[in-house]
């Protein structure tokens, strides 16, 4: 079974990678809208997976953050699950207006970046 945290590591990984090609694209408003709108899902979903790393660093010292560490894993699963369907969009889309060369080139990048 995969661990889920790095399973989030993971796409954080790829959406920061493309969300930095698309701003390397400054020639490009829609890119630029495209790029802003995944930054932030990017970092909500890093926001959401620290708050839960947090609560549940410190549920067994804290009532508080016991009571609330199962609404903070399910934000956190909300939060990565849109992240990945607006990665997985954005591929969708990129690859449709790609030619064979140039997807090879953003499958190497992407991949490159996951390290």
């Amino acid at each position: 079974m995969n661990d889920p945290l790095k399973d989030d590591d993971e796409v954080l990984a790829v959406a920061e990678a493309i969300a930095n090609s698309l701003g390397s694209q400054t020639n490009s408003v829609e890119a630029g809208d495209v790029e802003a709108r995944l930054r932030a899902s990017t970092a909500a979903a890093r926001y959401a997976r620290d708050a839960y790393l947090a609560m549940m660093e410190h549920a067994n010292e804290s009532p508080v953050a016991f009571r609330f560490l199962s609404a903070a894993a399910t934000a956190r699963e909300r939060k990565q699950l849109l992240l990945r369907h607006r990665v997985v969009e954005l591929i969708a889309e990129i690859s449709f207006h790609l030619n064979h060369r140039d997807l090879m080139n953003v499958a190497d990048a992407v991949l490159s970046a996951r390290g």
